[in-house]
């Protein structure tokens, strides 16, 4: 249900780049709360992904709530640590975060190509993602 309110605000903020700026000012504060919220919930990332079927897996992985938890820093703990240093399914657990955070895009991370991204939405979605590498 989040990911479909979520996914439904930023699909209508991206008629124009004014309409954007404005949706990023009004409701940013709101987006994040929830963000924030969720991802400070204990091993929520960890256990998405030691789900065992794959295809749960990637069904969770393609909504946008996950994304975005995927991409905040409050996720990142010592479970990633655990599970580089575990057995073998652990350690490809944690090689499958570090190549879905490493490949994120703009585009993956609001499930959207066809928008042309201001400067302001690319400074925004590089300083989150430096915030999760540091």
């Amino acid at each position: 249900m989040l990911s479909f309110v979520l996914d439904h605000i930023i699909q209508n903020s991206y008629h124009s780049i004014s309409n954007r700026r404005e949706f990023f000012l009004a409701s940013s504060k709101r987006k994040e709360h929830i963000i924030n919220n969720i991802a400070t919930i204990p091993f929520i990332v960890r256990t998405i992904l030691l789900i065992d079927n794959r295809e749960d897996i990637y069904k969770l992985i393609k909504l946008s709530i996950v994304r975005h938890i995927v991409m905040n820093k409050n996720t990142v703990d010592l479970w990633l640590l655990a599970l580089i240093s575990g057995d073998e399914r652990a350690q490809n657990c944690a090689a499958h975060y570090f190549c879905f955070v490493s490949r994120m895009t703009l585009e993956t991370l609001y499930c959207s190509d066809a928008v042309q991204w201001s400067s302001s939405d690319i400074t925004r979605f590089e300083y989150t993602r430096s915030e999760l590498y540091d």
